[in-house]
């Protein structure tokens, strides 16, 4: 990575979003401060919810996204499972700080200090690649990762480094509570946005497929569409497991809004339904279900209920009459499982439904 790339992405966190989380973050923090034992349960709201930010700020470097915008996911100090990474964050601002003197001695704390920072930048790498903290803690993969990157590697923790020296001198200095604090929240977002970097521009070394950069031979249309198809995933994906569903649903619909509904639907449905996470694939499915029946596509309607039935049971068809046509035609196809396993839960479901006789009609057929 060129000194200039590195650049770059410190400059992220100053871009509008993140910059106006922190001023925002600052003036709260500095009003929760003054409030004394008052402000211990909003300090701990925002604190939490900045931690994750920066997590979904890494996820929208590595995948070439827009800096998010904070949603209100994002407060929600149990949203992921990532925040155990941040106690490498603690164990370097703990070495390099004074109590780390005190108890270690200059030296000791030093040498503790950069260990630390080396390794913090491959955990949250790893974090970022695999979405997995139980690998992101494993010493083994951290080593072979800083193997595979080298010098890159080195010029982020001597910049992790320089920033956390930086945000030392800052916080031991007169300066107004709030505006140490913005420049602290900037420092933290840096450090972040620069190891979403890292990951970045050594994809190929980290046998992390580029799907964020076209091919530099010319591409086709459709190709070229492929690969356009592929960042949007990717800008879903990293808002998605930040926590931003509220903004990844909204890349989805201005998506299913550019052509047509049931095509953009259906590639969208395709490219999520592997997710570890089900919840997006069911919403999309729950859009896309009307759209194949209006179309009299009928058979693929049921198909797509099968595969949702198996990975989520409470999946259901967003409208009663759009429930009871797949359970007639699962019934019509000699399919009475999937048609039994969609009316089953009925009133609970859809709760004062007046297709209720229907439903309980089309059951006792079922039983029979």
């Amino acid at each position: 990575m060129q000194p200039r790339v590195a650049l770059r992405f410190l400059s992220v966190p100053l871009s509008t979003a993140p910059l106006l989380v922190i001023i925002i973050f600052s003036l709260l923090l500095w009003l929760a401060a003054k409030a004394s034992l008052l402000g211990l349960w909003l300090g701990f709201i925002l604190l939490a919810g900045f931690f994750n930010y920066a997590f979904v700020l890494l996820d929208s470097v590595v995948g070439n996204a827009e800096p998010p915008v904070l949603s209100i996911e994002m407060m929600n100090p149990v949203s992921g499972q990532r925040s155990l990474v941040l106690l490498a964050f603690v164990l370097v601002i703990f070495f390099t700080s004074q109590a780390g003197d005190y108890w270690f001695g200059p030296w000791l704390a030093a040498v503790l200090g950069l260990a630390a920072a080396t390794v913090l930048p491959a955990m949250l790498a790893i974090q970022s690649i695999t979405g997995s903290t139980l690998q992101a803690l494993h010493p083994g993969i951290a080593v072979r990762l800083i193997a595979r990157i080298g010098g890159d590697y080195w010029l982020t923790v001597t910049g992790i480094v320089a920033m956390v020296l930086v945000g030392s001198f800052v916080a031991s200095t007169s300066l107004l509570l709030g505006l140490r604090l913005a420049i602290l929240m900037y420092l933290w977002l840096a450090a972040f946005s620069l190891i979403g970097g890292l990951v970045r521009e050594n994809g190929d070394a980290l046998g992390v497929e580029d799907a964020w950069e076209p091919d530099t031979v010319e591409l086709d249309d459709a190709a070229h569409r492929e690969s356009e198809r592929k960042q949007l995933v990717d800008r879903i994906y990293a808002q998605w497991r930040g926590g931003s569903h509220h903004n990844a649903w909204q890349t989805v619909m201005t998506e299913i809004a550019s052509g047509d509904p049931l095509t953009q639907t259906q590639w969208l449905y395709e490219s999520t339904a592997r997710w570890p996470d089900p919840r997006l694939a069911n919403r999309l499915a729950r859009e896309l279900v009307p759209k194949l029946l209006a179309a009299r596509r009928n058979g693929e309607a049921l198909d797509l209920v099968r595969a949702r039935l198996k990975t989520d049971p409470d999946f259901r068809p967003p409208t009663s009459s759009d429930l009871l046509q797949l359970a007639g035609l699962a019934r019509d196809a000699g399919d009475r499982p999937t048609a039994r396993a969609l009316l089953r839960d009925f009133d609970r479901l859809y709760p004062q439904d007046p297709a209720r006789t229907s439903a309980d009609l089309l059951t006792r057929q079922l039983e029979r």
